[in-house]
């Protein structure tokens, strides 16, 4: 069946098509990348508290770039960066609960 709806398509339909679903097209993350956008859409939704959500999914995705770009280690500045990082992330889960 899907195959008879993409013949009765015309060229500039299944060019929109193909721009419509970006796994298509759309070159894939890096395993950094794609760590950081996981965290951010695994992040729990409050269906009743739009604020919450983007607060904890942010907090998450913060979380995770800090390890992917700043991993703690020995260098003091490197660690600087993370834990200001991590610290970001801990006042915007203090502001979700507000």
């Amino acid at each position: 069946m899907a195959d008879q709806i993409m013949e009765t398509l015309t060229n500039e339909e299944h060019e929109r098509l193909l721009l419509m679903s970006e796994h298509a097209i759309a070159p894939s993350l890096s395993s950094a990348a794609q760590a950081v956008l996981d965290a951010f859409m695994d992040s729990p939704v409050d269906a009743g508290n739009y604020y919450a959500t983007r607060s904890r999914q942010i907090a998450a995705a913060l979380r995770v770039a800090a390890e992917q770009a700043a991993p703690f280690s020995t260098n003091l500045r490197q660690n600087q960066i993370h834990q200001r990082l991590v610290a970001i992330a801990a006042e915007l889960e203090g502001a979700d609960a507000g």
